[in-house]
């Protein structure tokens, strides 16, 4: 780690130095609420949140693909007025229509020839294969992006899962090597305490106070 951030530093890999956090790391454990933690890793991932967005992106043509099975009934109307003439613009005083030379920009002013229309407009499809094809094809489109959240939820998961096994593996190893420390400490005050008094063996003794500085020092 120290090597990557001297290389992030444009550092030499060697200069005598030794680098690492002015502050002493945590001797508590961080406990996360798995249900917590989860809820908010499946809610804030961005390629889980895509993935939903597909499946309701899906779900809407596959609503619109059902709505394509539907009878389908139109009302319509129409009110207009009509010009009739012989000729389109007349300067002339021309007769009104069906009179030679009637000017249809004059009888459609006056409004002498009007026409409405009111009906209705009932569809059905014969046979439905292509409205029935395009809903199998939502349906399926709708499943391979549902199967695909399910498998980019579980990989979340499974990440989610080491991450907090590796940090609890972590804290046992910090408190077994703390443990440890602890215990090597004791064990050299012990052994320099006999060198020092020079009681049973000196050499032994001293043998043993050097492994225990070295297991303390590890």
């Amino acid at each position: 780690i120290e090597n990557r951030l001297r290389f992030l530093l444009s550092l030499a890999p060697t200069d005598g130095r030794l680098i690492r956090p002015i502050d002493e790391p945590l001797n508590t454990n961080v406990a996360f609420d798995w249900h917590m933690i989860l809820n908010e890793t499946l809610c804030r991932n961005c390629e889980v949140r895509i993935k939903r967005w597909h499946i309701k992106q899906r779900e809407m043509e596959l609503i619109a693909a059902r709505n394509n099975l539907l009878p389908q009934l139109d009302a319509f109307g129409t009110y207009r007025w009509l010009g009739r003439g012989d000729e389109l613009l007349n300067h002339k005083r021309a007769p009104d229509f069906p009179g030679v030379d009637s000017d249809a920009y004059e009888q459609l002013f006056d409004g002498e020839f009007q026409e409405w229309q009111l009906g209705f407009e009932f569809t059905l499809p014969v046979g439905f294969r292509r409205e029935l094809a395009a809903v199998r094809n939502a349906q399926l489109q709708m499943a391979r992006e549902r199967a695909i959240l399910q498998e980019t939820e579980l990989e979340v998961v499974h990440d989610l899962t080491d991450v907090v096994q590796r940090a609890d593996a972590s804290f046992a190893l910090a408190e077994t090597n703390f443990n440890r420390k602890v215990a090597t400490e004791k064990e050299v005050e012990a052994y320099a305490s006999l060198v020092e008094a020079g009681r049973g063996r000196g050499i032994e003794n001293l043998e043993f106070l050097l492994n225990a500085i070295s297991r303390n020092a590890d």
